[in-house]
């Protein structure tokens, strides 16, 4: 991708660099997650977020990510840092509806009323 996609794509963000071989980058990353989703701060524009269940998978990537890099800071195998990475990426997913969950069924059900 070139310089100026992924300005655009990025506007006006900061990236975050980071590697799944060699870890860099991790704290940087987490950090981000969770000053985003914690404690709701962020270097762009202001951002709210509405739903609960957002929150929450932005919570649980950041746990997901956290445990990541734990886990390779402690020696463990590249797949199990990759379960951990997938895991966040899942999380993530969930909110971008890029993922399918039956929770989430239960939940518009359990919101809306439906047929009545």
């Amino acid at each position: 991708m070139g310089e100026e996609k992924i300005d655009k794509f990025l506007k006006g963000e900061k990236p975050i660099s980071i590697s799944a071989k060699t870890g860099a980058g991790m704290p940087d990353l987490s950090e981000a997650i969770y000053n985003f989703a914690v404690k709701g701060e962020q270097a762009g524009e202001s951002i709210f977020i509405t739903r609960e269940r957002h929150r929450d998978h932005l919570q649980q990537a950041a746990t997901a990510l956290d445990a990541a890099y734990t886990n390779m800071n402690s020696g463990y195998s590249e797949e199990l840092i990759a379960v951990d990475i997938n895991l966040a990426m899942e999380h993530i997913g969930s909110i971008l509806g890029k993922t399918f969950a039956e929770d989430l069924l239960d939940k518009i059900f359990g919101e809306f009323c439906i047929g009545k």
